[in-house]
């Protein structure tokens, strides 16, 4: 068991800031504005880190070693565990998240018989830790009655030694008072409504090469597109030891000419793209008023919805950033960083927008929804949160804030609209290709500008039908809808298809719908992922917040969004897919330029392949504000 509650230190790490050319190799003068810092953990840490798993942590309470010194255990008690510690953890594991953190404590306690054992406090804290408990949130509770220095285990443990049973004081302790505390005092997540300066842009590069091109929209694509964008601001790129050279490489090309620095982070780890998810912007108020920029960090980075699964690469990735400038503030909560967003009125009230996944991922350690809503506007310095529900993977591919005119304009996605731009585009290019006819296709497009959907779905769906058999379409339509070598045709056929169905899900009712049960479940998804977009509209108009409906589509791998994007002072950094629908990405900075009276730059940003990867600008990169 000692094994597993080991400690250690993070030590001093050994990094060296050094201009391009001597990393690089290069035999051309390095530019001044780029930097690389080459992150070097001493080898028992990595060695440490190496046995964590890319997986759903088995131990409920896991926190990954970022900024604290202590090694949190990653796999339960074993076969040669005692039999209480087994009997605990196996408790943990399948109660925690459905009976709560104070009674599955009590009962772990009682397990471990620690009113009995004469470890001190902080030990009797390890083995707690050790069969999977969150112990690092006790500091939130006050027990009922004591005074401020009797910690909740010292509480449990008297009650208990009293001879009392576990279920008999569980009442009694949950009376404890939830009194959340910010990891660091003054912090603030970064509002993102276009009002700061932005002064750092960190991205995540696990190459340094284009997928097909440039303009193809990859991850090195919309990096080169938001350094240019962003010339004052200065830049810091995550990436792994064997990237390093290529994307130096590339760095140097963006270097020349712009004001703000690049920094090329290197370590032995190998980020994805989506820099947004592992860590938000904040910034720090000192008590002499200076102001830093931090990242605040979650418990560990994950990826997935309905599980959570622990990212090594994406979470240790954060370590190296300490070196290169940007301090890691570390929170015992769990989020993905695209599903929080902070809005400020004119008032000056503070709103954090957050998806309920986030929710779920807490009540998973043992809070309760309000403790969870309670202790993320301590942990982000906001006055309050609102709960938002899961429409789309995330909250920022269903929509963007900016403050105009002292309002606070949303974008969202208007997923009808889309369709209909799509549907038209798509229509086109049969037309075009010579598998439909020419008029049919002018009535389909006539019928879509008049908004009449389900005429048109009439007409072009039995046309559409004709060309595929069984569901499958032959190479040479899909073909159709490519404008050249960066433009993706099958994702861009499928994109078509998924319009087709949106449009004929949104004038079926309960009458008409498929005979065939798995169609029906599939027309009836859209149904009801539309009724909750609805419905998270106007829980956001309720607020007194205008609703801006934007052309634009939220669907994983076959979205084409648009409010997926950045507000900064005078522009919108818009996500673009180009290609065959280029004229729908125009169709869309229209609109955006009409919602804020033409006083907005819209700036579009290629990112087709990032957006074929579940994702678009807002999730490719992170942005700080002037401290």
């Amino acid at each position: 068991m000692m094994k597993r509650s080991q400690t250690f230190l993070l030590g001093v790490f050994s990094t060296t800031l050094l201009p391009v050319a001597a990393i690089a190799q290069s035999t051309e003068t390095a530019s001044p504005t780029v930097q690389v810092v080459r992150y070097q953990p001493r080898p028992e840490l990595l060695s440490a880190i190496s046995v964590l798993r890319a997986d759903v942590p088995v131990v409920r309470g896991f926190r990954a070693p970022l900024t604290m010194e202590v090694f949190w255990p990653h796999e339960l008690p074993d076969a040669h565990s005692p039999p209480e510690f087994r009997a605990a953890a196996a408790l943990v594991m399948s109660q925690l998240a459905c009976d709560g953190l104070l009674p599955t404590t009590v009962r772990a306690v009682d397990i471990l018989k620690l009113q009995n054992h004469p470890a001190m406090g902080h030990r009797k804290l390890l083995l707690l830790r050790a069969v999977g408990l969150p112990v690092d949130l006790y500091d939130w509770f006050r027990p009922p009655g004591s005074a401020s220095d009797v910690t909740l285990i010292d509480y449990i443990t008297t009650l208990l030694a009293q001879g009392r049973s576990a279920e008999s004081i569980i009442p009694e302790v949950m009376q404890a008072a939830f009194l959340p505390k910010p990891t660091v005092p003054g912090l603030r997540l970064a509002a993102e409504d276009g009002r700061s300066p932005v002064s750092l842009v960190r991205l995540q590069l696990s190459r340094g090469s284009y997928w097909r091109a440039p303009g193809d929209g990859s991850s090195v694509d919309v990096a080169r597109q938001l350094v240019d964008a962003l010339d004052g601001a200065r830049v810091m790129i995550s990436t792994n030891y064997e990237a390093q050279a290529e994307v130096i490489a590339a760095a140097e090309t963006w270097a020349s000419g712009r004001k703000g620095e690049i920094i090329v982070v290197a370590s032995p780890w190998k980020p994805e793209q989506w820099a947004q998810d592992n860590g938000k912007p904040a910034v720090v108020a000192a008590s002499d008023g200076r102001r830093e920029i931090v990242t605040l960090a979650p418990r560990y980075a994950s990826r997935g919805e309905e599980r959570t699964r622990f990212d090594p690469d994406e979470t240790f990735t954060l370590v190296a950033l300490s070196t290169a400038g940007l301090r890691v503030v570390q929170s015992p909560l769990l989020f993905q960083g695209g599903n929080l967003l902070v809005i400020e009125d004119a008032s000056g009230r503070r709103t954090l927008l957050v998806g309920e996944a986030e929710i779920m991922r807490n009540t998973a350690l043992g809070l309760t929804r309000e403790q969870v809503l309670g202790a993320l506007a301590v942990e982000c310095g906001i006055e309050r949160c609102l709960a938002l529900p899961a429409v789309s993977f995330h909250i920022d591919v269903e929509l963007c804030a900016r403050r105009h005119r002292n309002q606070v304009v949303i974008l969202v996605n208007d997923e009808g609209a889309a369709a209909r731009g799509i549907v038209s585009i798509g229509t086109e290019c049969l037309s075009r290709g010579g598998k439909l006819n020419s008029q049919i296709a002018e009535k389909v497009r006539a019928a879509l500008a008049r908004g009449e959907e389900a005429k048109a779905v009439e007409m072009i769906a039995p046309q559409v039908l004709k060309l595929g058999e069984g569901g499958a379409y032959p190479e040479s339509v899909a073909e159709l809808f490519s404008r050249g070598e960066t433009d993706a045709a099958v994702a861009n056929f499928e994109r078509f298809m998924l319009a087709l169905d949106i449009l004929a899900a949104r004038n079926m009712g309960e009458g008409n719908l498929p005979s065939d049960p798995v169609t029906r479940a599939y027309i009836m998804s859209l149904q009801r992922r539309q009724t909750e977009r609805d419905r998270m509209h106007a829980t956001l108009r309720n607020e007194g917040w205008r609703i801006a409906a934007i052309p634009s589509l939220s669907d994983e791998r076959r979205g084409l969004n648009y409010v997926n994007g950045f507000h900064v002072p005078g522009r919108y950094l818009m996500p673009a897919y180009g290609g065959v629908f280029a004229e729908q990405d125009e169709t869309a900075a229209k609109a955006i330029r009409s919602v804020f009276d033409g006083e907005v730059e819209v700036v579009p940003i290629l990112c087709g392949e990032t957006q074929r990867r579940l994702g678009a600008i807002h999730c490719a990169a992170s942005i700080y504000p002037e401290g």
